[in-house]
């Protein structure tokens, strides 16, 4: 496995995020910790952004969150831009309803 060097800024933001998430999905350390196999403090200390490299266990956390948001935190904005096109016009709503009927069908 590569492991990948991170800078003190970007292991902060990533931490800031990792947090946020875990906080989202209703999380605790102590649930993450046993659904990881992660120690709690190891992963509180990838949230405050205290690591240089993204270690295996780094990268189980992020796993596991990532697989724990629903489709709405994933891609929110692009979920907000969809509403508002529902809201347009019925012509944008048919519109709307026959692509998902083809993605649906891929």
């Amino acid at each position: 496995m590569t492991k990948e060097r991170k800078s003190k800024k970007e292991a902060e933001a990533l931490g800031i995020y990792l947090q946020r998430v875990r906080k989202d999905c209703g999380i605790t350390l102590k649930e993450l910790e046993k659904a990881t196999s992660v120690n709690a403090g190891q992963i509180s200390r990838f949230e405050a952004g205290h690591f240089t490299f993204v270690s295996e266990n780094l990268q189980n956390v992020m796993s596991f969150l990532q697989n724990s948001q629903t489709p709405r935190e994933r891609h929110p904005q692009l979920l907000n831009r969809f509403a508002a096109l529902l809201d347009r016009s019925p012509r944008h709503m048919a519109a709307a309803t026959a692509l998902i009927t083809a993605l649906e069908s891929l």
